[in-house]
């Protein structure tokens, strides 16, 4: 075996195209801009041109490739690798992804939902790689995550993961309506989405704050100018960022008492804004949680792979599956 594989994370804006080694070290990398349109085929097609290119290259280059790994911003279904909860590429909704990458790339190819694959790449490069028992959680667009150990592997019991774990309710009496449908989920509380209508609500309500400021200037505002106001001390941004943190804090103390991890690691974009976040999620944790449970937890740490952790994930489950 050669030791090389390439990762692929589709995402619903661009993909990220990378080739690695057993080690997790990236030899060549690219990206693209997902494929849009209603015809889930015509979208697979050019993903397989795209990745193809790259794969030329790859070889060219005298990289001998044992597979490809497809991360994918939703969950699988079957042998088949059916879409489901395709929230943001719509049109694949109950596509089977496995059949036409198959008959692309051979065989040697793993489909897999892009949290699990950056829990997978996080526990054996980043984070976890010290650690018996990694909870990764993704903040961004939605929230989800994965759950991997050193005895057992990626936990792969609902849709080749850990379920659909952003719907967990932490605002029983909360009037915030999911994309799920349900009220109280985690997703649309913690999200960026969800961070940003709050900036926006508080604006409405004439507080006075930076944010309305940046919203003028900008004509609309995104999650991260919410988490820079916040940093900068800006009172209504603070008191946002110190909501979210706490509800992130009560699905964490959640899922530490039921997964029971060494380390849980946070990945994403919100999830890059650090103390005004973790601080809020800490105390909530530190306040609510078990002691048995927390005197055996390492802490909360801030993903080592960063944006490219999915593709190096699904990439190394081609080379060590697991």
């Amino acid at each position: 075996m050669s030791g090389y594989a390439i990762g692929v994370d589709i995402g619903g804006t661009n993909t990220k195209v990378v080739l690695i080694n057993e080690e997790g070290r990236i030899h060549l990398r690219d990206s693209f801009v997902t494929p849009k349109g209603s015809q889930a085929l015509d979208i697979v097609n050019t993903i397989i041109e795209e990745t193809r290119v790259f794969y030329d290259r790859a070889l060219s280059a005298g990289f001998d490739i044992e597979g490809v790994g497809f991360a994918v911003p939703q969950f699988c279904e079957g042998k088949d690798a059916v879409q489901r909860q395709t929230n943001n590429m719509q049109s694949l909704e109950g596509f089977p992804m496995y059949p036409p990458l198959r008959d692309a790339f051979g065989t040697s190819i793993t489909i897999i939902n892009d949290v699990s694959a950056a829990g997978v790449g996080e526990f054996r490069f980043g984070c976890g790689r010290n650690h018996e028992r990694m909870l990764l959680m993704a903040i961004g667009t939605g929230v989800c995550t994965s759950f991997v150990t050193r005895e057992y592997g990626l936990l792969r019991y609902s849709w080749d993961g850990c379920g659909d774990t952003g719907m967990i309710i932490v605002d029983p009496f909360g009037n915030v309506e999911c994309s799920c449908g349900g009220r109280g989920c985690l997703e649309p509380l913690v999200s960026g989405p969800g961070i940003r209508r709050r900036a926006l609500f508080e604006i409405e309500r004439g507080k006075s704050t930076l944010l309305a400021k940046i919203k003028t200037e900008k004509g609309d505002l995104e999650a991260r100018n919410v988490t820079e106001a916040a940093s900068a001390g800006d009172l209504v941004a603070r008191d946002i960022m110190d909501q979210v943190g706490f509800y992130l804090g009560v699905a964490l103390t959640s899922y530490l008492h039921i997964f029971r991890p060494d380390v849980i690691v946070l990945a994403g974009g919100v999830a890059q804004a650090g103390d005004v976040l973790l601080e809020p999620a800490r105390r909530t944790m530190n306040r609510l949680a078990s002691r048995w449970y927390l005197d055996r937890f390492s802490g909360i740490e801030l993903s080592a792979l960063g944006m490219e952790g999915q593709a190096i994930g699904v990439a190394s489950l081609i080379l060590s599956p697991g």
